[in-house]
């Protein structure tokens, strides 16, 4: 098989379309998981539930959809803040284990799976629910080059008793 002298460029324009997609990924799953990362830690390090609250949704779309388990969905970053403050009044939250699943990065949309187990502390009663759920998030990129969280659901992994 005889090369051109034009195949040494037409493979490095490949290549190099190639390896800028790769970076982009790159790029996205190192924010993507640095914006996870400082929103658990912002959160569980807040003082009051009303600044875990502010804290768990700084980085959720303003037209975002929660959907708990057994429960009507949550329309509307302002709602998911509601619905956080009176969470976070009633329950402690204790992770104890996490598993991630690699992401799955588009060019405008990513998909993160996961599974959590640990406790939820009942602030009134210091009553221990054990949970083990699984997750399913999807993030959408913004316009500004950071990205949100569009929509969260969970539910149990478990038959056991549950908070939802």
């Amino acid at each position: 098989m005889k090369l051109s002298k034009l195949t040494p460029l037409i493979l490095c324009v490949l290549l190099s379309g190639c390896t800028d997609r790769l970076s982009q990924e790159s790029d996205a799953q190192h924010a993507i998981e640095s914006m996870y990362a400082q929103r658990l830690q912002s959160f569980q390090s807040a003082p009051s539930p009303s600044e875990m609250a502010d804290a768990y949704v700084a980085d959720v779309a303003v037209d975002a959809v929660w959907m708990p388990q057994n429960s009507a969905p949550i329309v509307g970053r302002d709602a998911i803040r509601d619905w956080s403050v009176d969470f976070f009044s009633s329950y402690e939250l204790e992770i104890r284990a996490q598993n991630i699943a690699p992401l799955e990065i588009g060019k405008e949309m990513a998909l993160r799976r996961f599974t959590t187990t640990g406790v939820y502390v009942d602030r009134s009663t210091q009553t221990q629910h054990p949970f083990d759920q699984k997750y399913v998030d999807i993030l959408k990129l913004q316009p500004d080059g950071t990205w949100k969280l569009t929509l969260h659901m969970w539910s149990s992994n478990g038959s056991g008793q549950s908070i939802w």
